[in-house]
């Protein structure tokens, strides 16, 4: 990876914790993470599977919000069972059938 590329992915993981520590001071609202949530892990317009670092984002968003998302009275457990685990599960099986890799 070239130091530009590696600097974009620090910059955009960065990224996801600050949407996370906003969410998480209820500057920003449940809704509006789950939208994130969703386009990370959804394909893109022509089909295509969400690339490794989108996937990251994700997850690193995920990891800074953790309990208090499940928890939040507003829905964030249902939008994880309904909604984002299924496709997390849904990913790993593409994961697994080497169509790309998936490191979260």
């Amino acid at each position: 990876l070239s130091t530009e590329m590696i600097r974009q992915k620090y910059r955009l993981l960065a990224n996801m914790t600050f949407i996370g520590n906003l969410y998480l001071r209820n500057m920003l609202s449940m809704k509006v993470v789950q939208q994130v949530l969703k386009e990370l892990v959804d394909n893109e317009p022509d089909g295509t599977l969400p690339d490794e670092l989108r996937i990251h984002c994700a997850c690193e968003l995920l990891t800074t919000i953790g309990i208090t998302f499940e928890e939040d009275p507003k829905g964030g457990k249902k939008f994880l069972d309904s909604r984002f685990c299924p496709r997390l599960a849904e990913l790993a099986k593409f994961a697994k059938q080497d169509k790309f890799s998936m490191h979260c």
